[in-house]
């Protein structure tokens, strides 16, 4: 799991308490951690971070994502989605870098990140819509199977 500093004295970050609630559009320079919920849009240039009791319902933009609650929106990230062991996401992602841990849920589609720039690039019909690609997940362990032949 991830452990993102959240500096109390930089003016730029920003705390939403697990009681408080905000709907509408939120644009930050700064981390945004949320522990409340939230609805409507959020754009920010730094980390945007979901507690355990969070609950987001906005299609957000981040340089880093950190799921530890709930969020239904769509994603888009310059570097790392992170889904912890506690956090859901029901909505479609855009990430150069994805991790999801062991009991994590997603529930949406994912576009790689590389993908979605040349195919903006190469794009000359006026469609800017890129082509998704399927996640595939081995839960299998790293170490090699063998099987042995029984005697009958």
């Amino acid at each position: 799991m991830a452990v993102v500093e959240f500096d109390r004295q930089n003016k730029k970050d920003m705390y939403l308490a697990q009681d408080c609630k905000i709907v509408g559009n939120l644009k930050s320079s700064g981390n945004i951690v949320i522990d409340g919920e939230i609805e409507g849009t959020i754009d920010t240039q730094g980390d945007f971070i979901v507690g355990r009791q969070g609950k987001v319902c906005a299609d957000i933009k981040a340089e880093n994502v950190y799921v530890h609650g709930e969020i239904h929106g769509n994603i888009s990230v310059a570097n790392l989605l992170e889904i912890t062991s506690t956090g859901v996401i029901y909505g479609d992602i855009n990430a150069k870098l994805l991790k999801i841990e062991q009991g994590g849920r997603f529930c949406g589609k994912s576009m790689d990140w590389k993908t979605v720039e040349e195919k903006t690039s190469e794009n000359t019909s006026g469609d800017d819509t890129p082509e998704l690609k399927p996640i595939v997940y081995n839960r299998l362990p790293d170490t090699k199977l063998s099987l042995k032949k029984q005697s009958s």
